[in-house]
C-alpha cells in the first residue's frame, strides 16, 4: 500500500503542465489589421475577452512587457479589430496543455472562433474557423500562433 501511495506522489510531482499563449505575429513591413470574432468565452480559453499587443523579434520572443494592456472588445459581439505595426504580436489567449496535433484541442479553436479578417492597405481576406487552423503553427509548447505574412500573400 505505501508503493502504491508513493507510485502516485511521485507521478503527480512529476507530472508536467504548461501554458500555451496563442499570438497573430506581424511579420510584414506594413501595419495589418486584424479583426476576429470570438463566439464564446469559457474560463477565458483558449480565447480572452482583453487581448494585448507585446512586441517581438520571432515567434518565440515576444516581449514580457504589453506594448497597450488591453485592446477594447464589444462585449455584446465579441469583436476584436486591432491594427499591428510592424514586429507586433497580438495575444489572443492562453490554454493549459495544447497541441494541434491533439483533436480535442483543435475543436476547441473551431468552436470558440467565428471568423478572422486580415486587412492591409491593398487587400483584404476573411477566414473561418476551418480555413485559419492551417494557419496555426507551434513555435514551442509555449508559442502557437499565425505569422500574418502567410494570410495577406
Amino acid at each position: 500500500m505505501k508503493w502504491i501511495v508513493l507510485t502516485v506522489v511521485a507521478l503527480t510531482l512529476t507530472s508536467c503542465s504548461y501554458l500555451t499563449k496563442f499570438y497573430f505575429y506581424n511579420d510584414t513591413d506594413t501595419a495589418v489589421e486584424i479583426t476576429y470574432t470570438v463566439k464564446r468565452i469559457e474560463k477565458n480559453r483558449p480565447f480572452v475577452s482583453v487581448p494585448k499587443v507585446y512586441a517581438f523579434k520571432r515567434p518565440t520572443k515576444v516581449s514580457n512587457t504589453p506594448l497597450e494592456n488591453s485592446i477594447p472588445v464589444s462585449k455584446d459581439s465579441l469583436l476584436v479589430t486591432y491594427k499591428l505595426l510592424p514586429n507586433q504580436a497580438l495575444w489572443i489567449g492562453t490554454d493549459v496543455n495544447f497541441s494541434l496535433k491533439s483533436e480535442f484541442d483543435v475543436e476547441k479553436i473551431k468552436q470558440n472562433l467565428a471568423f478572422v479578417s486580415v486587412t492591409t492597405e491593398v487587400s483584404e481576406k476573411q477566414y473561418t474557423p476551418d480555413s485559419i487552423l492551417t494557419y496555426f503553427e507551434t513555435y514551442t509548447h509555449e508559442y502557437v500562433g499565425i505569422e500574418l505574412s502567410k494570410l495577406v500573400k
